[in-house]
């Protein structure tokens, strides 16, 4: 038997000596058992410290407190089972990270223990457990001591329990579920991050994973679960936890300043600078470290991201507002953590265990809706880009056909000039020539029939007159505006017949006026007239001298719209020159060359300028009709 054992074993023999001799005195001292009782926290109120180094701190604490990382330190607790049947109990450490754990269980002449190395895989444990847990037999009826030895690298406060077998695996199946909800909810986040960031490629989404990782992995190694992903390594476990929350609180503060862009130049950028540059110093420089000055720095790290959030929650996103409502949630239960350690306040622990998760599952709600809201900020700004883009896009395509379509008019404006001037030069030499030729004739035949040659003159003059008449026509048409005037249809009638009294075959045709509507209508008096006066006209001239010829004039309001059937029966035109008849300078028959070819044309631009249509059908050797739709201005 080694020193230890013979200690103990001469310890406990002295004490159950007192227990029974002062039994009353010391029952306070005892751990006493009841078969109602499911589980039994050891702490400072049953623990006894057997050395200086192990003590409760402060004296208030329910936790016992190792003052020396390097030396052992050493307790006991009493138990008095006072059931005739042995009892079964788990004995669980709540601090998993421990070096060393050595267990000793005195009953009687009997020592049992117990022991447990941090080298040792969660697979070779006596008991399948991330915490140090062992299964101990209590005799009946007797007083059993607990001997407890704990080394380890840091100054930690430790608890221990007694469970169940039956509690202790409902306990941590409960505890495994919730674990499973809050890492699971934390996978989900990771996951609509990453979907998010795969659409919007945003930069910033890869700092929240990056935090959102770090974080999960840090809660994993606090709460034990991190050595089922290295079950073998059990011993790194203190040191993955450091390395992460560096990670946590580096990547916190770049967030926060990135999420509200703060500017480079300005406070809050060099705080959050010193504080990032510090805080990944002192986590390269105390990578083993475990003591409550961890604390101390994390809080105040959380505390300077949150002051960061408030200051800007006066922000109209509300995208600046969950992330400060995220943040002050997080300060909070590291607050109440905080104080917690400390001994400032005395909660149950498992309420400040479990208020992190709490709390860190909040604050990560709030963050996606931070970032939700910046998504759907982006969205928006890409959607308004886009119609932008589509406006501006429409709009150049617009003003490009218009620019096409301008050429396109100035083009065939150019065209159609060149062909005006070309043919109005062409008609406008043919009489000067014809005249010039007579005026020769006179001058080289002094017998020439000079009253003959002189009626051909005129005649010749007679048709420029005409030319001259019909190009003022265009060109008024063209470029000058009269406005509406009041117009009576039957005067104008008058008007226009009287010009052609003298018109050769004016008297063999009937030239008859039909209007249909009482109202008195406003139009462009001069392109109203042109139109008249040309279609009587070619009436007159292309009618059929075989027959008694007739005009027929017929006005009527139909839909807002006057409609004018101007109805001949004519020599009519033939089926391949109607689609030509209103081209400039066309002439459709050999009758016609005589003409300036500009009447139609003129009709048809006339038409056009009062906003209206001119329309021909027409029957060889049946006559023609010319139908004129203009919108009524009463």
């Amino acid at each position: 038997m080694n020193v230890f054992k013979k200690i103990s074993l001469f310890l406990l023999l002295i004490e159950a000596g007192l227990f029974f001799l002062f039994l009353p005195a010391r029952a306070e001292d005892t751990l006493r058992l009841s078969t109602k009782v499911r589980s039994v926290l050891l702490d400072s109120a049953y623990l006894v410290p057997t050395d200086s180094s192990f003590s409760p701190i402060p004296s208030t604490s329910k936790f016992l407190y190792n003052r020396d990382p390097e030396q052992s330190a050493y307790a006991r607790v009493l138990i008095y089972n006072p059931s005739d049947t042995p009892r079964t109990l788990i004995f669980l450490s709540h601090f998993y990270a421990l070096d060393e754990l050595d267990l000793q269980v005195l009953s009687g002449q009997e020592i049992k223990s117990f022991v447990f190395r941090d080298t040792t895989s969660i697979y070779q444990r006596s008991i399948r457990h991330k915490h140090p847990s062992f299964s101990i037999q209590l005799p009946a009826s007797s007083l059993s001591a607990l001997h407890i030895r704990v080394k380890n690298e840091s100054a930690f406060e430790y608890a221990f329990e007694l469970f169940d077998p039956e509690e202790f695996y409902s306990a941590y199946f409960i505890e495994y579920l919730i674990f499973g909800l809050f890492y699971g909810f934390l996978l989900f986040v990771v996951f609509y991050c990453f979907i998010n960031f795969f659409f919007f490629k945003d930069p910033l989404v890869l700092v929240y994973l990056f935090c959102i990782a770090s974080q999960a992995v840090h809660m994993l190694f606090r709460d034990g679960n991190g050595l089922y992903i290295f079950p073998d390594s059990p011993e790194h476990a203190d040191l993955i936890k450091n390395i992460s929350r560096t990670f946590m609180s580096v990547s916190l503060m770049l967030y926060t300043g990135l999420f509200l862009k703060i500017p480079v130049r300005n406070w809050k950028f060099y705080a959050l600078l010193v504080l990032m540059v510090g805080r990944i110093g002192y986590g390269i420089f105390m990578l083993g470290d475990t003591i409550k000055f961890t604390f101390h720095v994390e809080f105040l790290i959380i505390l300077f991201c949150t002051l960061l959030g408030f200051l800007s929650y006066n922000r109209v996103d509300k995208e600046a507002r969950y992330l400060a409502i995220g943040l002050g949630i997080l300060s909070t239960v590291y607050m109440l953590y905080y104080f917690a350690i400390m001994g400032f306040i005395h909660i149950d622990g498992a309420i400040v265990f479990w208020s992190l998760y709490v709390g860190i599952a909040f604050e990560n709600i709030f963050f996606t809706l931070a970032i939700t809201e910046r998504f759907k900020r982006i969205r928006v700004e890409q959607f308004r880009q886009q119609q932008m883009n589509k406006e501006l896009e429409q709009l150049v395509d617009q003003r490009t056909k218009t620019v096409q379509l301008q050429n396109n008019l100035l083009e065939a404006q150019s065209n159609e000039l060149n062909l005006f001037l070309y043919s109005a030069s062409h008609d406008l030499k043919g009489p000067l020539k014809s005249i010039e030729g007579l005026c020769n004739v006179a001058l080289m035949d002094p017998e020439a029939d000079f009253p003959k040659l002189f009626e051909m003159i005129k005649s010749r003059l007679k048709r420029l007159e005409l030319n001259i008449a019909d190009l003022n026509a265009v060109t008024k048409l063209k470029y000058y505006q009269d406005g509406l005037k009041q117009l009576d249809f039957y005067q104008l009638h008058q008007e226009i017949t009287e010009r052609f009294e003298n018109y050769p075959g004016y008297r063999e045709m009937l030239i008859k006026l039909q209007v249909k509507s009482y109202k008195s209508y406003r139009l462009d008096a001069f392109a109203f007239r042109c139109i008249y006066q040309n279609i009587v006209e070619n009436a007159i001239k292309y009618r059929d001298t075989s027959k008694r010829s007739f005009l027929f004039i017929q006005i009527e309001e139909k839909n807002g719209m006057l409609t004018i059937n101007f109805e001949d029966n004519g020599k009519g035109i033939a089926k391949d020159h109607l689609s030509k008849i209103f081209n400039m300078f066309y002439r459709a028959s050999e009758e016609s060359r005589e003409d300036t070819g500009l009447g139609l044309y003129i009709v048809k631009l006339a038409a056009e300028k009062m906003g209206g249509s001119i329309h021909v059908s027409s029957t060889l050797a049946e006559g023609t009709v010319f139908t004129l739709r203009i919108p009524a201005t009463p």
